[in-house]
């Protein structure tokens, strides 16, 4: 009968602070920011009938020091950012070049290339946020992390760093190594998390489709998404 080993890394130190504010319809927090925290897990089928116990040759599921480096890595390209979502359905978002005199030059999409450049030679870049509730936002791009997510909820977050893992472990790799289903838990507090697990995608336009959506229809190996809140 074939079984399932399941690996885990939760650390206090993979870890990423961030500024952020939830904004639906009708509704936008004010803007505030967590000390969150990630962790992962991974679930591979064992081997049948192997010489070594059902795992890898190595005898690892996968090495737990790729699995840190690939999760600080991301934690550290969200670091002391403000997250901004890029596919918010409320909210306005546009990059504003500066010129070299510090004016506004003019807005474009975000996501283009800048062609203006200040003093330094460098472009200078804001990102413009603007509130259905008619709140704005005007912030260097350089203090921005602007992700393809609808809202700035664990939830969400947890679902983007999921497919950005997969990308960065590599899914060919993963399979290699018979992971069929990985679960991403991001921390707002103590005690208070949301977690995305899926199955594996069978091939990268799968996972390209995972990238533009929340969730994919069919149910995975642990249920699809979790969210606890034990105390505020």
């Amino acid at each position: 009968m074939a079984g399932f080993f399941e690996v885990s890394v939760s650390r206090e130190d993979i870890k990423f602070h961030c500024a952020h504010f939830v904004a639906y319809k009708g509704f936008r927090e004010r803007l505030h920011g967590h000390n969150y925290t990630l962790s992962v897990s991974m679930r591979a089928r064992a081997a049948v009938g192997s010489d070594w116990g059902g795992v890898s040759a190595d005898g690892y599921v996968v090495d737990f020091g790729d699995i840190k480096t690939l999760a600080r890595k991301l934690c550290k390209e969200l670091n002391e950012h403000l997250i901004c979502p890029t596919r918010s359905d409320v909210l306005l978002v546009r990059t504003v070049q500066l010129g070299g005199g510090g004016g506004v030059d003019g807005a474009v999409a975000v996501g283009a290339s800048a062609e203006k450049e200040g003093a330094s030679g460098a472009p200078l870049e804001q990102v413009c946020i603007e509130c259905e509730d008619g709140a704005s936002f005007s912030i260097p791009r350089s203090d921005v992390a602007l992700l393809p997510i609808v809202h700035s909820t664990a939830e969400e977050l947890a679902h983007y760093l999921w497919v950005r893992l997969v990308r960065e472990y590599g899914l060919r790799a993963l399979r290699a190594r018979r992971i069929v289903a990985m679960s991403v838990t991001v921390s707002e507090a103590p005690y208070q998390r949301a977690t995305f697990t899926c199955e594996l995608p069978e091939d990268e336009a799968a996972l390209d489709r995972m990238a533009c959506g929340p969730c994919p229809q069919t149910l995975p190996v642990w249920g699809c998404s979790e969210r606890t809140v034990e105390h505020e």
